[in-house]
């Protein structure tokens, strides 16, 4: 019985070597925008697996690092094996024969599905530069239709007055309508 239980054991100790790939976002000229350090959710043998990560073929899921984040394979422009990128430091990397500047991708962006930016990161982690949301695009858009709605006046659907119209001077003849149906209907005239 203690053969069987510690057989087990072993089977299950971590002798199986994980497949691990880095997760990166976007490539750009001399710059990888790296999420983390991922294990690839499949079914699949380690070699069967390798293969499909070094030929750009894996779909599937990603668990992110060991935040338990599962996202699929689709929301990364490369799975690199762990093996493949060489890490200088954290901010340079080597892959493919070539050096790359590295910029940290924040877990927020990890999902985004548009291009980042690079930025000088003030934090002092280490990390040179610190990728994060490009909106620009979104920016232009919003700043195109607020200069197309600019001449077009507010106007609630309850205003019973066009918005041109001075107010004060309506009320004011409003009341004075209102105090003359008022003596008529009682028979009160004036003493003029």
């Amino acid at each position: 019985m203690w053969k069987k239980l510690f057989a087990r054991m072993a089977l299950f100790s971590g002798k199986k070597k994980l497949v691990r790939c880095w997760a990166i976002k976007q490539v750009d000229p001399g710059m990888l925008h790296l999420c983390a350090l991922g294990t690839p959710v499949s079914p699949l043998k380690r070699p069967q697996l390798l293969e499909q990560l070094q030929q750009g073929r894996f779909e599937g899921g990603i668990q992110m690092g060991d935040t338990g984040i599962v996202l699929h394979s689709q929301l990364f422009a490369e799975l690199i094996p762990e093996e493949a990128l060489e890490m200088i430091d954290v901010s340079r990397a080597r892959w493919q024969q070539q050096e790359w500047v590295i910029a940290k991708v924040p877990q927020r962006c990890w999902a985004w599905q548009g291009r980042l930016v690079a930025h000088p990161n003030a934090s002092g982690d280490g990390h040179r530069w610190v990728s994060s949301e490009d909106v620009s695009e979104l920016r232009r858009k919003a700043a195109d239709s607020a200069k197309m709605k600019e001449d077009a006046p507010f106007q609630l659907e309850s205003d019973l007055e066009p918005p041109g119209k001075n107010v004060e001077e309506a009320v004011r003849k409003a009341q004075e309508d209102r105090q003359r149906w008022a003596k008529e209907a009682w028979g009160w005239q004036d003493k003029d």
